[in-house]
């Protein structure tokens, strides 16, 4: 009888218990943008994006995956990059970077996936509106 009680209120633990847990492993919503290298160093990554924002800095972390080069000292200036982002506490969080092995400026990669470089990452999508 006594085993009986113990596993009832074992599994009502659990079941109160699961829905918290839940709510603690929140997803974090991952953003996308592409420009070029304007200043780099181990900790971060700055690039002129594609869109006119300047100065878009991103933390590089032990986290942070990098595709398309051994090391993020393969890095230079005028490198076309592609960003996989997270914002946590204000900042932009590297989650990936991809590195082009071509260097484009906005107008190539502008309007439609027409001329689009071969190595883009295979969820980009290019949703700039073209200039009027």
């Amino acid at each position: 009888m006594f085993k009986g009680i113990t596993v009832v209120l074992m599994g009502l633990v659990l079941c109160v218990s699961s829905p918290w847990m839940v709510v603690a492993q929140e997803e974090t919503e991952t953003d996308f943008v592409s420009g070029n290298v304007t200043q780099i160093s181990a900790e971060s990554l700055t690039i002129e994006a594609f869109g006119g924002e300047e100065n878009n800095v991103f933390i590089i972390n032990d986290e942070t995956t990098i595709e398309n080069m051994a090391a993020i000292e393969e890095l230079n200036i005028g490198d076309t990059v592609f960003i996989d982002f997270t914002e946590k506490d204000g900042k932009n969080i590297a989650v990936n970077i991809f590195k082009s092995t071509r260097s484009y400026d906005e107008e190539s990669l502008e309007g439609s996936d027409e001329g689009l470089p071969e190595d883009l990452p295979e969820d980009f999508d290019n949703e700039q509106e073209e200039k009027e």
